[in-house]
């Protein structure tokens, strides 16, 4: 019977979670399928093929949000598309840069039917074929960990996007600003649509590799997700409560503290304080860096020690306090039953588990 609850509760939570991100894997697709096809079917500098550009970046940045760590098969499979995504992109550089190439050897030297420098046509050429070159490179981060953990391809995935699309954006200008100043080749609106371009890949690029981002969508995402789906029927089977219900209290009630507000004298106490709630933020899902666990019987200085060993190891590398998960704190001690009820959940709303022992 057990075994039924918890396998409905995991189905259950499975089927909301698709209901959520299959759309958007899907719409995200199918926007970059047609920015591509814009991009390939309209003549090159028209606004329409600027459009095209910009679906296939909102597409690109779509897609990936909708996958989880937890997610396994559909992380490679999207960072294998996202890698044929690029690759395509840099195939069609090196095609461009090939026709320039000619074209500026057989003398016909002509740009948006404006005759223009030979010369200009082969810096061009070599703009492309560079940028080419550097999205071939910078989609190494992606192969190399194709067949490591999920978790470690997601990072290098997002990661890859925001290069590949900073420097798209910031490459693609150059020529542009040459091209202005050498031959007069742009005219005010291209100009405008060149510079919106590039604004939307730099700064698309930059929001999907600030972690705050990913992971505030993440966090969303995994609310509705697998794990938390076989915690809350964890939970369920200790309780009267359905699964989703409890998932719905364990968001209502999931806090953090910030590992500067924890006391070592809170740490010594085990006796209940309401008052260190206020000291607590609400998190989603998945935003928590780590659950800790002790016992109040080991030697506080030594689970001190430990804490504070991690802290700094964790801000070294990642430039921040860690958010920490802690009973004493996080707990709502007026309603404690119902906060027991949702610990898979809060467990499993966390990165990571730190256990101190003293």
């Amino acid at each position: 019977m057990s075994q039924v609850r918890l396998e409905e509760a995991r189905e259950q939570m499975l089927r909301r979670r698709w209901l959520i991100s299959a759309p958007t894997i899907g719409l995200g697709t199918l926007l970059v399928l047609v920015g591509v096809a814009v991009h390939v079917l309209f003549p090159p500098f028209s606004p329409i093929w600027h459009l095209g550009a910009f679906i296939a970046l909102l597409g690109s940045i779509l897609g990936p949000l909708s996958i989880l760590p937890s997610d396994i098969v559909a992380v490679q499979w999207m960072s294998a598309l996202m890698a044929l995504f690029f690759a395509a992109i840099a195939v069609g550089r090196v095609y461009d840069s090939v026709q320039d190439v000619k074209r500026a050897h057989s003398g016909k030297c002509v740009e948006k039917t404006i005759s223009v420098p030979c010369w200009l046509m082969i810096y061009i050429a070599a703009f492309k074929a560079l940028t080419a070159l550097l999205i071939l490179v910078g989609l190494f981060p992606v192969a190399k960990q194709y067949n490591s953990g999920p978790h470690t391809l997601v990072q290098a995935l997002w990661i890859t996007i925001g290069r590949l699309w900073t420097m798209i954006g910031l490459l693609s200008w150059f020529p542009v600003l040459v091209g202005m100043v050498a031959a007069e080749l742009f005219d005010t609106v291209d100009i405008i649509l060149w510079t919106l371009q590039v604004v939307a890949d730099v700064v698309g690029g930059q929001i999907v590799r600030r972690p705050g981002f990913r992971v505030r969508t993440q966090a969303w995402l995994e609310s509705h997700g697998r794990a938390v789906g076989a915690a809350a029927g964890v939970a369920a089977l200790l309780g009267r409560r359905s699964a989703v219900q409890i998932v719905e209290n364990a968001c209502s009630s999931f806090y953090y503290v910030s590992a500067d507000k924890i006391t070592r004298e809170a740490m010594a106490d085990s006796n209940p304080n309401p008052n260190l709630g206020s000291l607590c933020s609400k998190a989603r899902l998945g935003e928590v860096d780590a659950f800790l666990s002790h016992s109040w019987h080991d030697n506080v200085n030594v689970k001190w020690a430990a804490l504070q060993a991690w802290r700094r190891g964790f801000r070294e590398q990642n430039g921040r306090e860690p958010r920490l998960w802690i009973d004493k704190y996080c707990i709502d001690q007026n309603n404690i039953t119902e906060s027991l009820q949702c610990l898979p959940v809060y467990l499993s709303g966390c990165s990571n588990i730190l256990i101190l022992c003293g």
